[in-house]
């Protein structure tokens, strides 16, 4: 089975949070693993979750435009090693890092008593 990941590099959730070093990782981890030949990195401008960003989507090749897919959320370096062992290696997505809540783009406004 071929994988297709895709990393969100559009300048809300991407370029301010971060997205250029979570590609590079995937990338030297994806060759370290021995996956180059059967997943494929990618690199799109908006995947439409700017506020869970930085975001990252993991799909069959197959399967990526029938809903299929996992959209991970809010991801690190740490959490791009989690991907990559448990769902690319393993074949098992990290539930813990998907639907996760939009982060704020300014801190809440205080009610009024």
């Amino acid at each position: 089975m071929s994988l297709t990941v895709i990393v969100c590099t559009g300048p809300v959730c991407g370029d301010r949070r971060g997205s250029g070093k979570l590609i590079e990782h995937l990338r030297v981890r994806v060759l370290a693993r021995g996956l180059e030949g059967r997943v494929v990195v990618r690199e799109e401008v908006c995947l439409g979750h700017c506020l869970r960003g930085p975001n990252i989507l993991v799909g069959d090749q197959v399967e990526e435009a029938s809903g299929r897919a996992v959209l991970y959320n809010h991801m690190t370096i740490e959490d791009v090693d989690r991907v990559v062992e448990r769902h690319l290696v393993g074949g098992m997505a990290v539930r813990a890092l998907t639907n996760l809540l939009p982060i704020p783009s300014s801190p809440p406004k205080p009610r009024p008593r």
